[in-house]
C-alpha cells in the first residue's frame, strides 16, 4: 500500500478538484447522442461561508429526464432526511429538509445515471463542493473498482468515517460519503475532513441505491485510509467486488503445474468448475514484471488471467525477483490482475465487511492483453 501523499500548492488545488462546468450548448442534429453536462451550480464550487439554510441549484446543458437525475443525486456527508427536489426548465433545485451543519464541507454528486430526454447519460460523475465554514476540507481517497470482466463502471463507492467503538456494516448503515466510478472504473472521494475512513464498493443491481447482502457483489478494502490534518491524498489498491453468498464456497482459479490444463469456469463463477486440455503448440505466453517494492520482501504474489469471453482463467505464482514468464495459455484476450497472498493460502481472499476482515491487495493491468499462439506477449507489467 502506498503511503499517504501530501498535497502541494494548496491554493491551486480547489480549482483542480472540482469537476469542470463547461459553458455552452451542444449543436442539434437529427440524432442527438451528445452527453449532457452541468453548466453552472449554486453555490459555486469551493465557495465558503455558505448559509446552513442555502438551496442548491444545478443547471444542465440540456433538458433532462427528471426521474433519472433525481435518482442520481447524492449529498455527502449523507443527510439524515432526503432533500426535496424540484425543477424549473434545465435547473434542478435541491432543498435540504434540515439545516446544514455549521463549519462543514459538503459535496454534491450527480451520477452517470442522470440522462437527458434523449436517453444520453452524463459522460462521468459530476461533483462540486461548498463549505458552511471559512475553509474547505481537501482530503481525497482514490482508486479503481475492477472485476474479472475488467474495470467496473457505475459502481457505488461508500466511505465511512470511523469512530471509536463503531464498526460500519454496509448491509445495515448508511455511509458518510457516496460517489460512483466512471467509465474506466476509477473513483475519487474528495473534500474529505481529516480522519480514518473505510471504503466499500458494490454493484447496485436492483437500483435501490442500497447494498443487498448475498445478492449484490461487494468489495472490501485491503486497508483503511487515513487523512491527516493537512490536505492529503490517499491512493488505494483496487477494490474487487464479489457476491458474498455464505451458502457456497467461492472458487479461485486453479494452478496446474504442467501448464496444459486450465480451469474453464461456467457463467456462474460460484458454481462448480471443470478442467480441460489444450495442444501445447496452440498456446501462447505472457511476460512482464510485478513491482512489489512497497510490499513485504517475503510477499507471495500471484497473477490471475481471465479470458474476456469467460472461457478460461489461470493463476500463476510470480517469482520473488518480480520478472515472470507464464506457462502456456489459450490464445485470446485477457484481463490480468495480481494479488498479494498475505496469508499464504494460495488463493485470493476478498475479506468481509462485518466483522471487518481486510481483503488482500489487488492491482489490475490497464486495458486488456492479447495472447497469440506460439508467441510471447511482453511488458505486461503491474505495480502495487
Amino acid at each position: 500500500m502506498n503511503k499517504i501523499l501530501a498535497f502541494f500548492f494548496l491554493l491551486s488545488i480547489p480549482l483542480f478538484l472540482c469537476s469542470c462546468a463547461k459553458q455552452g450548448f451542444p449543436p442539434g442534429g437529427p440524432v442527438d447522442k451528445t452527453p449532457p453536462e452541468v453548466v453552472s451550480t449554486s453555490p459555486l464550487c469551493n465557495f465558503t461561508g455558505v448559509s446552513p439554510e442555502t438551496q442548491i441549484e444545478v443547471t444542465f446543458s440540456k433538458r433532462m429526464e427528471r426521474e433519472s437525475v433525481q435518482k442520481a443525486v447524492y449529498i455527502s456527508p449523507v443527510l439524515e432526511r432526503p432533500p426535496e427536489l424540484s425543477w424549473k426548465g434545465r435547473t434542478l433545485f435541491i432543498k435540504s429538509l434540515q439545516r446544514f451543519s455549521t463549519d462543514r464541507t459538503y459535496v454534491v454528486t450527480i451520477g452517470t445515471g442522470a440522462q437527458d430526454q434523449q436517453g444520453n447519460p452524463l459522460a462521468k460523475p459530476y461533483s462540486f463542493a461548498f463549505s458552511t465554514g471559512s475553509r474547505m476540507d481537501l482530503g481525497e481517497i482514490s482508486g479503481k473498482v475492477t472485476t474479472p470482466a475488467g474495470p467496473q463502471a457505475r459502481a457505488f463507492v461508500w466511505a465511512y468515517r470511523l469512530e471509536p467503538g463503531k464498526e460500519p456494516d454496509p448491509g445495515k448503515g448508511n455511509p458518510d460519503y457516496i460517489t460512483e466510478t466512471d467509465g474506466e472504473g476509477d473513483y475519487f472521494l474528495r473534500f474529505l475532513s481529516p480522519g480514518v475512513y473505510r471504503v466499500f464498493a458494490f454493484l447496485d443491481k436492483d437500483g435501490d441505491r442500497k447494498y443487498a447482502p448475498e445478492q449484490e457483489p461487494l468489495a472490501v478494502p485491503p486497508t483503511d485510509a487515513t487523512l491527516s490534518d493537512s490536505a492529503d491524498s490517499v491512493p488505494m489498491t483496487d477494490l474487487f467486488p464479489v457476491v458474498r453468498d455464505t451458502t457456497r464456497p467461492q472458487l479461485p482459479a486453479v494452478e496446474i503445474p504442467d501448464q496444459i490444463h486450465l480451469e474453464v469456469p461456467p457463467s456462474d463463477s460460484l458454481s462448480n468448475s471443470w478442467l480441460t486440455t489444450a495442444r501445447k503448440d496452440s498456446l501462447g505466453f505472457v511476460a512482464g514484471e510485478v513491482d512489489a517494492e512497497v510490499l513485504d520482501p517475503e510477499a507471495e504474489i500471484y497473477l490471475r488471467f481471465h479470458k474476456t469471453d469467460g472461457a478460461a482463467e489461470y493463476r500463476f505464482k510470480a517469482p520473488r525477483e518480480g520478472k515472470y514468464l507464464t506457462g502456456g495459455v489459450l490464445p485470446g484476450t485477457y484481463f490480468i490482475w495480481t494479488f498479494w497472498d498475505k496469508n499464504g493460502n494460495g488463493k485470493q481472499d476478498y475479506g468481509r465487511p462485518w466483522p471487518y476482515q481486510p481483503a488482500e491487495p489487488v492491482i489490475s493491468f490497464p486495458g486488456t492483453v492479447g495472447v497469440r499462439s506460439r508467441w510471447t506477449t511482453e511488458k505486461v507489467d503491474l505495480k502495487f
